[in-house]
């Protein structure tokens, strides 16, 4: 059985580098601000060309409710044989709002219908809420609102 990884105070020594954990929220944790997450990605070979981008807004309050909206958008070209067709498309996410809970690395939102989704959730830097990384996603506060 292999030794457990050397202590440094709260860290761990990990090969040559210090490993610090993120630690986990507490149980009724309360945030306040909205945070965005965007996605953007294009790519292009000889005879076509695409791009899809996203962006996702969640607003949490500190009486413990959220909403939720967020577009993604797609566009598409192609060229054969000097015709080219193209398509692009984009929506909008249904705005939800609901109530939340944080607990540890898990965020569930409640809708108003009463579904609830759950994801994991941590904050790098503890006592910063500047970045939230939720479902693996960066989600930046918009110090603007």
């Amino acid at each position: 059985m292999a030794a457990p990884f050397p202590r440094e105070g709260e860290a761990r020594k990990i090969t040559f580098s210090v490993s610090k954990a993120v630690p986990p929220f507490d149980e009724g944790t309360t945030l306040d601000g909205e945070w965005v997450s965007t996605f953007a990605s294009s790519g292009m070979t000889a005879t076509s060309s695409g791009s899809v981008a996203s962006s996702h807004t969640l607003t949490l309050h500190r009486n413990g409710t959220f909403e939720r909206t967020g577009w993604s958008g797609a566009s598409m070209t192609n060229e054969i044989g000097g015709s080219r067709s193209g398509i692009t498309t984009s929506g909008n996410r249904p705005g939800a709002s609901g109530r939340y809970k944080l607990s540890g690395y898990r965020l569930d939102l409640t809708d108003a219908s009463g579904k609830t989704e759950s994801m994991s959730i941590f904050e790098p830097d503890k006592g910063s809420d500047g970045l939230l990384v939720i479902n693996g996603n960066n989600y930046l506060k918009d110090d603007g609102k």
